[in-house]
């Protein structure tokens, strides 16, 4: 059962670390980052911005719709996500008073030892580990398969981890992008190159 009082919530992802654990990496998605959760907590954080292109981003929703029977449905806005990033990518640099690292998703999986080895242990004071770089094949012991009591499109985000053992070399895919979502893609890309700027991981 979930715990579904989010101050309870918040005070166990700022409390104390169980016995014997040294850190507690967590994801969080900002569209579920809502206003009355308030963002005072943020700070006893170490804060950083996962981002991924927004056209791969529409065009991965855009599948996974087809692939659960809803062709009548387009992707939209809140789906993409990136307005509620963007927001509250400003909200924690403001609250900071510094830009928070950024990491590009492409950027990490073209060279993933050196993007982990900047975060942990540049970043997160974490040392960085060989075996980040590696995982179970079908995630009997991961958290994620729990993601699928929440989301009908978890089984299509985790297939290809699920199905592997650790990061797959780079591929640039090529594909044709739907006319009618050019408007969506327009406005997000100006927030996603905006904090494109700031991934300090590959671009300094």
């Amino acid at each position: 059962m979930y715990d579904t009082n989010y101050q309870n919530v918040i005070k166990k992802i700022t409390g104390k670390l169980p016995k014997g654990k040294s850190f507690s990496f967590q994801t969080q998605l900002s569209k579920h980052a809502l206003p009355e959760f308030g963002r005072e907590w943020l700070p006893s954080l170490h804060n950083f911005f996962l981002i991924r292109n927004p056209k791969e981003v529409i065009i991965s929703y855009q599948k996974i719709l087809h692939k659960i029977a809803r062709k009548d449905k387009k992707v939209n806005q809140h789906d993409v996500g990136i307005h509620y990033l963007y927001k509250l990518f400003k909200e924690v640099e403001e609250i900071l008073g510094e830009t928070p690292l950024v990491i590009d998703s492409t950027d990490l999986i073209k060279n993933p030892t050196r993007g982990l080895k900047v975060l942990c242990n540049d970043y997160l004071g974490v040392t960085f580990s060989e075996k980040m770089l590696t995982w179970e094949l079908d995630l009997k012991n991961s958290n994620l398969l729990y993601t699928g009591d929440l989301s009908p499109y978890a089984k299509f985000w985790y297939s290809q981890v699920s199905n592997s053992e650790g990061f797959m070399p780079y591929k640039e895919k090529e594909v044709e992008f739907p006319e009618e979502l050019l408007p969506l893609l327009e406005g997000c890309l100006v927030l996603y190159q905006e904090m494109y700027q700031s991934c300090r991981l590959f671009n300094n």
